[in-house]
C-alpha cells in the first residue's frame, strides 16, 4: 500500500486526513510536529508527506528544508496545508521546494485530488527514469563495444608489427606507428573519462546530496583561459581563420575544470561537424536572452557554426550516446560530448539549448550561474583564433 505521511499540529485535521486517506486505500500515519514528523519519514520512506506549514518546535518551512536534504527522501511530493494565504508564503515554498499548496478550510476531495496528481506526478517520473536507464542500457550494448574496441584493435594491431617488424623498420615508419599507437591511447583515454564523467553527472542530477558535495560553484572570470583554450583547439585543428572570439569578462559560478569541459566538448563539436572555411563564433556574455526560470543572474556562453546543421527533430532527441547524423558521418565517439555538456549546465543549475541558424548550422546556448558584476566596467576580449 502506499504510504502518506500526514504532519499537523491540529488532532482535528489530522485524524480526519488519516481517516480520509485510509478510506481511499492509502496507508497513512500521522505526526503531531515537525521534529516527530521528520522522524517518521526518515523511517518510513513516505510516498508523499502532506504537512502544516505553521506548527511547534518545527514548522513546515523547516520539514521541507530537511526532507530536500536527505538524499532518501528528496524526491518525495511534498504538499503544504495551511490557513495562511499570503503569497510570500507560497513563493517561498515553492522556492524551498513544495509542490502544492492547500489552502485552510478545504475540501475533503480537494484534499484526494491533490494527492492524486502528485502520485501520478511521481509515477510517471519513474517511468521515464526507468525508460531512461533502459534506453542508456541498450545504447550501452550497442555503441560500447564497438567504441572501446576501434581504439584498442588499433593499438593491439600496430604493437603487433612492431614487435615482428622492429627490426626491419626504418625510424620514420616506426615514429609514425608510435604516433598512431598514442593517438589511439589518447582516444581511448578519453572516452573512458567522459563516460564515467556521464555516470557521475547523471547520479548528481538525482542525487541532491551528490550534486551538492561534487559540484560546489566557484566564482571565477574565464575569458581569458577560455581564449587560450579555445585558440588552441583551432589550431590543433588547422582552423583559426575560422574562429571567432568575443568573450566578456563575466564572474561566472561554475568551476574552471567544467566550464574548459563545456568549452572543450561544444567547441569540438563545432570543428568536428564543419569544414575548414565554415564559420565558428564563439561568445560569452551576461546578459542572457532567454535565462531558465527560478534561477538568479545567467551568464550565456554561446558556440555558433555555420557548418552541416542538424534537424528539429535531432534537437529534440538531445539524449546521451546519439551521434547526430551518424549514416552520413563517420565521425568517433560516443555522442556524449552534448549530454555531458548539458548536464554540467544543470548540476550548476543552468541549462542548455540548441537551435538551428540561418545559415543551415548550429548555436548551442549554455546558461550558466554568475556572480555580481565585478567593481568596474571590463571591456570584452574579442579575438581571433590566431
Amino acid at each position: 500500500m502506499t504510504t502518506i505521511l500526514v504532519i499537523e499540529d491540529e488532532l482535528f485535521i489530522r485524524e480526519n486526513l488519516l481517516e480520509l486517506l485510509e478510506a481511499e486505500g492509502y496507508a497513512p500515519i500521522g505526526a503531531p510536529d515537525g521534529e516527530a514528523g521528520v522522524a517518521l519519514a526518515q523511517k518510513h520512506h513516505p510516498a508523499l508527506i502532506i504537512c502544516d506549514l505553521m506548527m511547534p518546535k518545527m514548522d513546515g518551512h523547516a520539514v521541507l528544508d530537511v526532507v530536500r536534504n536527505d538524499p532518501v527522501l528528496a524526491a518525495t511530493p511534498f504538499i503544504f496545508l495551511t490557513a495562511r494565504a499570503d503569497k510570500r508564503d507560497l513563493r517561498e515554498g515553492m522556492t524551498r521546494g513544495a509542490d502544492d499548496y492547500l489552502t485552510k478550510p478545504f475540501r475533503l476531495e480537494d484534499v484526494l485530488s491533490a494527492v492524486k496528481t502528485q502520485l501520478e506526478k511521481r509515477q510517471a517520473l519513474k517511468e521515464r527514469a526507468n525508460g531512461r536507464m533502459t534506453e542508456l542500457r541498450r545504447t550501452l550494448s550497442q555503441s560500447l563495444p564497438h567504441e572501446f574496441r576501434t581504439p584498442l584493435s588499433s593499438v593491439l594491431a600496430l604493437t603487433q608489427v612492431l614487435l615482428e617488424l622492429d627490426e626491419e623498420m626504418d625510424a620514420t615508419d616506426r615514429q609514425s606507428m608510435l604516433q598512431d599507437i598514442h593517438g589511439s591511447a589518447k582516444r581511448l583515454e578519453r572516452l573512458v573519462e567522459n563516460y564515467l564523467l556521464f555516470a557521475d553527472l547523471e547520479l548528481a542530477v538525482a542525487d541532491a546530496e551528490h550534486r551538492r558535495t561534487r559540484y560546489a560553484r566557484q566564482v571565477h572570470v574565464p575569458a581569458a583561459a577560455l581564449r587560450e583554450q579555445i585558440q588552441e583547439m583551432a589550431e590543433a585543428a588547422g582552423r583559426t581563420a575560422d574562429v571567432t572570439m568575443d568573450l566578456a569578462p563575466v564572474d561566472v559560478q561554475v568551476p574552471p575544470a567544467h566550464l574548459r569541459k563545456i568549452a572543450q566538448e561544444l567547441v569540438g563539436n563545432a570543428l568536428k561537424f564543419s569544414e575548414a572555411g565554415d564559420a565558428i563564433h564563439v561568445t560569452l556574455r551576461a546578459d542572457a536572452p532567454a535565462p531558465p526560470e527560478g534561477t538568479g543572474p545567467q551568464a550565456v556562453l554561446t558556440i555558433a557554426d555555420t557548418g552541416q546543421g542538424i534537424s528539429d527533430d535531432e534537437i529534440a532527441r538531445l539524449e546521451a550516446f546519439t551521434q547526430f547524423g551518424r549514416q552520413q558521418n563517420e565521425q568517433q565517439g560516443l555522442g556524449l560530448g552534448l549530454a555531458i555538456a548539458e548536464r554540467l549546465a544543470r548540476v550548476y543549475e543552468g541549462d542548455l539549448a540548441l537551435r538551428r541558424t540561418a545559415q543551415k548550422g548550429t548555436e548551442v546556448i549554455v546558461w550558466m550561474p554568475s556572480a555580481p558584476a565585478s567593481v568596474g566596467q571590463r571591456a570584452p576580449e574579442t579575438a581571433q583564433a590566431h
